[in-house]
């Protein structure tokens, strides 16, 4: 007489095999979270004391990872690299009044807005350049046997009064306002509009020839 064979059977599992102890995890969670944290703390009571070490081991555990950021937002290796080089700088020379819960947070805040700020300079100032070279090229008696470039511009730039010079590089190429200009320059708000004016319209005489 022949037997079935009975299905073989696991072992019963016990519930704490089955269950996951999810306060335990969050405690784990929470050391790590807390250590990193102290941490933190620490290094940004070093660098306010002035510990050169302490600012290396910032420059090192952070730079690629801002760089990334910084990348992302401007597009471009060199303005990355520049944004994230005055971050620091800007952290070590205000090392004194570093006040923050969390240094990474502070530092990544800082790429951010800094290189935003970057890109929204070289919009402008490739609007800028764009818009002298329209109005330049389309002066140009002879498009045929004259290709304005940036270089060109610039080169006409060059050629300004000082004065002239200074005032519309302040306004184009470091986004000043008039109001700016004028703190800068020692005069009006009014005489600063003036002054712009007067060298563009000196750039085009320029540019024209």
């Amino acid at each position: 007489m022949g037997f079935m064979a009975s299905p073989r059977e696991e072992p019963p599992s016990s519930i704490e095999e089955d269950m996951v102890d999810e306060d335990f995890l969050d405690d784990v969670r929470d050391t790590g979270h807390n250590t990193e944290r102290d941490a933190e703390l620490m290094l940004s009571a070093q660098l306010r004391d002035g510990n050169p070490d302490a600012f290396a081991r910032v420059v090192v555990q952070y730079t690629d990872r801002l760089t990334r950021l910084a990348f992302y937002i401007t597009g471009s290796r060199d303005s990355a690299d520049d944004v994230v080089q005055k971050v620091f700088v800007d952290l070590w020379e205000r090392r004194d009044a570093l006040r923050v819960e969390s240094l990474k947070s502070y530092l990544f805040r800082a790429v951010h807005n800094r290189a935003l700020n970057d890109r929204k300079a070289t919009a402008v100032r490739k609007r800028y350049q764009m818009t002298v070279l329209a109005e330049a090229e389309a002066a140009a008696p002879s498009p045929e046997n004259r290709v304005l470039t940036q270089a060109v511009v610039q080169a006409a730039v060059d050629q300004l009064a000082e004065r002239r010079q200074i005032a519309i590089r302040l306004r184009f190429e470091e986004q000043m306002t008039h109001a700016e200009i004028a703190n800068i320059l020692a005069i009006s708000p009014l005489a600063a509009r003036l002054l712009v004016a007067r060298a563009l319209a000196d750039l085009r005489e320029i540019l024209e020839k």
